[in-house]
């Protein structure tokens, strides 16, 4: 019963549009329509500014962290909490309210990872963030993070279950970023691209 809810609440969470809802009100578009077509917090950050795309991302984190804390609380199994950082990033990635389309489901999952191994996770991004600054490149600063958080939970003594549950999903972003930008690149000569600070 208590996994049930714990998926029920997860999925919600996950599905909380962020991106799509901050355009609507702040800019009355529909942020589907505009740059990758992606809603989510990389495509706020390339069409809309850094200002609009550190709130979008902090409350996609928020959702990780929040579905992974409440499964902690309702019961100690690490097996659910890990399914309730999948379900959150499933959310995310299929949401109920975008006709269960949605974004990569980055900031979640890393908000899940974050809440999974805290030490590891934070690390891991820390280090990401400054190679990506050092080579411009937030693709190869991401890369670097989620190459390091298992190895970094690996050395940290983290348990397997929590170590392997990261990395699944860590994998399910990867997976729905190849398929999406395969799938954006196909379609961006159709979409409108703009820069607002």
């Amino acid at each position: 019963m208590h996994a049930f809810i714990i998926i029920f609440i997860s999925y919600l969470l996950g599905s909380f549009p962020t991106a799509y809802l901050l355009v609507k009100k702040i800019f009355k578009e529909d942020i589907r329509t505009i740059g990758s077509g992606n809603p989510g917090m990389m495509n706020v950050l390339d069409n809309y500014g850094k200002r609009y795309a550190y709130w979008v991302g902090i409350i996609d984190i928020l959702k990780g962290i929040i579905a992974i804390s409440i499964s902690l609380l309702i019961t100690p199994n690490e097996i659910i909490a890990v399914l309730a950082g999948l379900i959150a990033v499933a959310g995310h990635d299929f949401s109920i309210f975008l006709k269960f389309k949605g974004g990569n489901g980055t900031a979640t999952g890393a908000g899940a990872v974050l809440a999974l191994m805290p030490v590891a996770s934070s690390i891991a991004c820390l280090t990401g963030l400054f190679v990506g600054i050092l080579v411009k490149s937030r693709r190869l600063g991401g890369n670097t993070a989620i190459i390091l958080i298992p190895i970094l939970g690996f050395y940290l003594n983290v348990s397997n279950i929590l170590v392997i549950g990261s990395i699944l999903i860590l994998l399910s972003i990867v997976l729905k970023v190849i398929f999406f930008e395969g799938f954006s690149l196909y379609h961006q000569k159709n979409k409108k691209v703009k820069k607002k600070q």
